[in-house]
């Protein structure tokens, strides 16, 4: 079951940047309508939830990367919804900070998928995998996790047919500040506590489609050429400085060189502050596209599907109902 996209595909729906974004439940419909009618085969579909919160569908695999919590005034609830667990296949964890880890076990345990993460967070005790548990303060291998997968760096799992393999990331420092700059805090890392603890970026494949995930992280010369189809970038860290602002996530995009970009990570809520790191998407979007990398922007719990050969695309669904149309 190949999805595999065409580069011309993709500059044809580049013209047509409202086919990409469409909401996620008439999107889904959408695509089960046209499976049906035999119209389009095996899409590929991605749900961006804040902060790097994504699932993954395609087929019968369905892939959620970092289930952590919502940092804002410290509701600490779930980035990715808890009515959206249902059916996880695989569990994907880039690194320990709340945002990314807070909720994984939970998640786990609800759905009884594997765990694909660094492997600074699992400990092997006499044979059993224990997960960090992501609510302790300090370091704490106290969760029995069944099916664990903790990679080094550059180390691949085929799981069901999905692939997964580890490439380099590095978090940095975690510059806050609050009160107009009054009060200033600088988080970093220390050997026994959760910050940036397990950091990875993801390479997967799926249905011959290859997605590249970053986590938190600054400009890594070790990506140049990876070539994903798609890849999920930060771009927020022009204030708080823990990931890549716009210009080294440009940076990032002519080096890796994906057919398509979403970026991630920016204007989310941290403690007191609603947007704790800001970032200019439209104009970043705008940048991508001057270099010939198709860019969308995703708002948390919309959703963007690619199709075979990209040779049918779907109407934006909010103005009205959505219809297959062909793209040629």
């Amino acid at each position: 079951m190949d999805i595999v996209f065409s580069a011309m595909g993709v500059r044809q729906l580049s013209r047509h940047p409202s086919f990409w974004q469409v909401d996620r439940d008439a999107n889904l419909a959408l695509v089960e309508e046209a499976e049906r009618a035999g119209v389009m085969n095996h899409p590929l579909t991605i749900t961006y939830y804040g902060y790097n919160g994504f699932i993954i569908r395609s087929g019968d695999h369905k892939l959620a990367i970092d289930p952590g919590a919502k940092l804002f005034l410290l509701g600490l609830g779930p980035v990715i919804p808890r009515q959206d667990w249902n059916g996880v296949t695989h569990v994907l964890v880039t690194h320990a900070d709340p945002d990314h880890y807070w909720h994984a076990d939970r998640l786990l345990a609800h759905c009884g998928a594997p765990l694909v993460c660094g492997d600074e967070l699992i400990e092997i005790t006499d044979g059993r995998a224990f997960m960090a548990h992501p609510r302790r303060p300090k370091l704490d291998y106290s969760i029995l996790v069944e099916r664990a997968y903790p990679l080094r760096q550059g180390e691949l799992v085929d799981l069901d047919g999905v692939q997964v393999r580890s490439i380099p990331a590095f978090h940095g420092d975690l510059r806050l500040s609050f009160m107009f700059g009054a009060v200033r805090k600088t988080v970093v890392r220390e050997p026994d506590t959760l910050f940036a603890k397990g950091e990875t970026g993801f390479v997967i494949e799926l249905g011959g489609v290859t997605v590249a995930n970053l986590g938190d992280s600054l400009l890594m010369p070790d990506w140049e050429g990876l070539r994903p189809h798609v890849l999920m970038i930060p771009i927020g860290g022009r204030e708080i400085g823990n990931t890549m602002d716009e210009d080294h996530a440009l940076e990032a995009v002519t080096s890796i060189q994906p057919k398509l970009v979403i970026p991630c990570h920016y204007d989310c809520g941290v403690l007191f502050r609603k947007n704790a790191n800001p970032a200019d998407a439209q104009s970043f979007k705008r940048r991508c596209e001057a270099v010939g990398v198709d860019c969308v922007l995703l708002e948390p719990g919309q959703s963007t599907t690619y199709l075979e050969n990209t040779q049918l695309s779907l109407v934006e669904a909010r103005g009205g109902p959505g219809v297959p149309t062909s793209v040629s």
